[in-house]
């Protein structure tokens, strides 16, 4: 896989959340991520990648990702 970039969106995602704090990383050549310094809580791991990888900072794709899931 190209570039994937790996979000971790909290469960559920608050209605006024930004998008800044929202912990993300990419995913390294061997398939492997990690994330530093999270908050204990429950979350989803989002992947976005190809087409949809300028998505990862949008909210409302954010928002609709979760809603699906």
């Amino acid at each position: 896989m190209d570039v994937a970039m790996i979000v971790l969106l909290p469960d559920p995602m608050p209605e006024n959340a930004i998008v800044n704090p929202i912990a993300r990383t990419y995913l390294e050549e061997d398939g492997t991520y990690s994330f530093d310094h999270v908050v204990p809580g429950r979350y989803r791991v989002v992947p976005f990648y190809g087409s949809t990888l300028n998505l990862y900072g949008d909210p409302d794709a954010l928002r609709c990702v979760q809603a699906a899931g």
